[in-house]
């Protein structure tokens, strides 16, 4: 597998983060980006090593970020992640209730006593 060059972040047990500045196999030119990989050998506490990509200037960001935070970036990053499912599970229920407001408009029920009268109808 073909590897670019990167700046890596792996955390040590202790929590303290080590940068290491690799070159790219495919140019020798290397490239100011975080890389967190992803490995199928589970680290201590079911922890797995996971590696992604950003732009040097968002890694600056993220790490300014977990600074101000005081927290390591694992444990921002897990944050980070767990914030981005509630704002998918929030855009998803919305979109529910959006479509079925269309179905109920459709079908002319706009009041608790639609609901209720359809409800009862067949029982």
């Amino acid at each position: 597998m073909e590897r670019r060059g990167a700046l890596i972040h792996d955390e040590t047990d202790s929590g303290v983060g080590e940068l290491a500045l690799r070159s790219s196999t495919l140019t020798d030119v290397p490239h100011a980006c975080i890389i967190l990989s992803y490995s199928e050998v589970e680290m201590k506490r079911g922890r797995v090593p996971l590696t992604v990509s950003v732009p040097s200037e968002l890694a600056t960001k993220f790490e300014k970020l977990a600074k101000a935070e005081a927290k390591n970036k694992s444990q921002l990053f897990r944050e980070m992640v767990s914030v981005y499912e509630q704002r998918r599970r929030e855009e998803e229920f919305l979109a529910l209730q959006r479509y079925g407001a269309r179905q109920a408009r459709k079908k002319r029920v706009l009041t608790e006593a639609d609901v209720e009268a359809l409800v009862f109808q067949d029982r």
